[in-house]
């Protein structure tokens, strides 16, 4: 191919314009045709022009061959949608004193790659909040307006000037702002609105939509500040937030989400049976969910998979027992919520939620490794009616999405996998089903092999490169010495598939970076992300994903029933 036609066939690839290799405009047919005829006859390994990558059938610093391959035959149902997800599905957040004074140590506004990063992830909701936003107060000018003093000390205010600057961040990065006001600010027994009051009317009066939440983990505050708020009085401050929001001059912000609850602590995680565990957490919000009543638009639930000392080993990222206890933790949610009719019928959100809980594990939740544990709990609470998953969280600690040491903001490999999964899914989620090939009835190390390999499905985000009709699949291999080989079944055998396969480099799975189809994924400047290009796969072969990698795989001619008006 010339130069210059390879040139503007990148720039047509990379912008997701309809151009054929001489320039001229073609249809999208043409397009695919040309990708396709790649596969057999394979241009060299990502041509370099003009410094974009041209998009190929083979793979660039492959992981090594694994002694073993383990083949699956898979089935999607495209003729009907199991769950849809809020279109904000895939959301973060921080802590609130991130933002309050005195100045912030990880966000900065103001900075162009910490917008364009975030940006990258729209639409979300971005979350402002955590245990810091019951330690956090509102202070117009910083110092004049008078303020109700609570129990414990406070030490971070949030001027008007500081929630102009978050909420211009989130205007310009397209997310939807929620922000935990402080319920620890007490009357008696009661909350007292005094100081939340002044910044609705800040906020109205500057015409911000916010989502707002009223105190974090309630049932964790006798811990946290030796105070007790009971469920059935937790309902009532909810209800007094709820009669404020209701007045005409905050219709523009109305919505409020709730009670941002801990998790459940879980005795027994069996694959047979209904989870055993504390009924305390549930009661209380039971309790809270039959007083409150209408008072809030979502049941917010917080979980983290490990805590304290069962979270020290990198392994337990790769441990299928581990991530099983996920889908627990999700069934007492749903039915916990089933059963609080007719408030059970509200939405569900994690509205706080990573793998290992207090900040994370140390040169391990920011690494490789970490996307197993998160991607498989971002596809399973999908299928389960989560409706909105806000990962905690995207600048602090050990977990963060972004590295934001001295304010450098680098992105950790997760934050490559969320803007794939941004890019690539839409809101319509599927359902699927995979066997071991060869195996049939109860077959005790066929299921073990199996739960070592996760596989989720969801309609195709609709862009100029997938039309409506196209499938996208998330796809994890956790064993780490067997590829896995996956067989389309179905309506779905012989259609053209793009691999978007993300690996560590060198197979070190606590490297901070990532690579697509064997290319190293960073910023090219502070506006503008590297090139997202998918390899086309051989019509008819398996999808294949080496040990201990994970990848998406887009089904561009799947033209399923239940994906054509996403």
């Amino acid at each position: 191919m010339a130069p210059l036609a390879a040139l503007v066939r990148v720039l047509c690839l990379g912008l997701g314009l309809l151009c054929s290799s001489t320039g001229k405009s073609t249809n999208f047919l043409e397009l695919v045709n040309t990708i396709i005829d790649n596969d057999v006859n394979p241009q060299p390994i990502y041509n370099r022009v003009g410094g974009n990558n041209v998009i190929s059938n083979q793979r660039e610093d492959a992981p090594a061959s694994s002694n073993t391959t383990l083949s699956f035959s898979v089935s999607i149902e495209t003729n009907k949608v199991m769950h849809t997800v809020d279109r904000r599905y895939l959301s973060t957040g921080f802590s609130a004193k991130e933002v309050a004074f005195p100045p912030p140590v990880a966000f900065d506004p103001n900075s162009v790659l910490l917008q364009t990063l975030m940006r990258g992830l729209s639409p979300a909701v971005l979350r402002v909040g955590g245990r810091s936003g019951d330690e956090v107060l509102f202070m117009v000018n910083g110092s004049t307006n008078a303020i109700p003093i609570p129990s414990f000390d406070v030490d971070h205010f949030i001027t008007g000037e500081q929630w102009k600057g978050l909420n211009e961040f989130t205007r310009k990065c397209g997310v939807d702002l929620a922000f935990t006001l402080n319920v620890a600010v007490r009357k008696g027994d009661s909350w007292d609105p005094t100081n939340a009051k002044e910044l609705l009317d800040f906020n109205a009066n500057h015409g911000y939509r916010v989502i707002w939440q009223l105190g974090n983990e309630p049932k964790r505050f006798k811990k946290n500040y030796l105070m007790t708020i009971p469920a059935s009085q937790l309902a009532k401050d909810f209800i007094t937030l709820r009669g404020i929001l209701s007045e005409d001059r905050y219709r523009y912000s109305n919505e409020l989400v709730g009670p941002d609850i801990g998790h459940f602590p879980i005795h027994k995680c069996a694959r047979t049976d209904m989870p055993d565990f504390s009924s305390t957490t549930a009661t209380y919000l039971q309790r809270f969910l039959r007083d409150a009543g209408d008072a809030i638009n979502a049941t917010t639930l917080h979980f983290y998979n490990l805590h304290g000392a069962s979270s020290n080993s990198i392994h337990n990222f790769t441990d299928p027992d581990q991530l099983f206890r996920t889908r627990c933790e999700l069934q007492i949610f749903r039915k916990l919520m089933n059963g609080s009719r007719p408030t059970g019928f509200r939405v569900k959100w994690l509205g706080e939620t990573s793998f290992v809980a207090d900040g994370g594990l140390q040169n391990v939740s920011d690494r490789y490794v970490a996307g197993f544990p998160i991607l498989h709990n971002l596809g399973l609470a999908a299928e389960m009616e989560i409706s909105v998953f806000i990962y905690w969280n995207l600048l602090v600690g050990p977990y963060g999405l972004i590295d934001s040491h001295n304010n450098t903001y680098i992105p950790n490999p997760l934050y490559w996998a969320f803007l794939l999964h941004k890019r690539l899914l839409g809101t319509h989620v599927l359902s699927v089903s995979y066997a071991l090939d060869g195996h049939t009835g109860e077959d005790t190390e066929a299921e073990k092999k199996k739960s070592y390999v996760h596989i989720f499905a969801h309609c195709t985000l609709i862009s100029p490169l997938y039309p409506a009709g196209a499938v996208t699949m998330m796809v994890l291999n956790l064993h780490n010495d067997s590829e896995a080989s996956l067989h389309l079944t179905g309506d779905l055998v012989n259609k053209t598939v793009y691999e978007y396969l993300l690996t560590p480099p060198g197979g070190d799975l606590t490297s901070k970076n990532t690579t697509l189809n064997g290319h190293l994924l960073k910023m090219k400047n502070s506006t503008h992300f590297p090139d997202i290009l998918p390899r086309p796969l051989p019509v008819g072969s398996p999808i294949v994903l080496p040990p201990e990698t994970y990848g998406f795989y887009v089904i561009r001619d799947a033209n399923a029933p239940a994906c054509r008006h996403n």
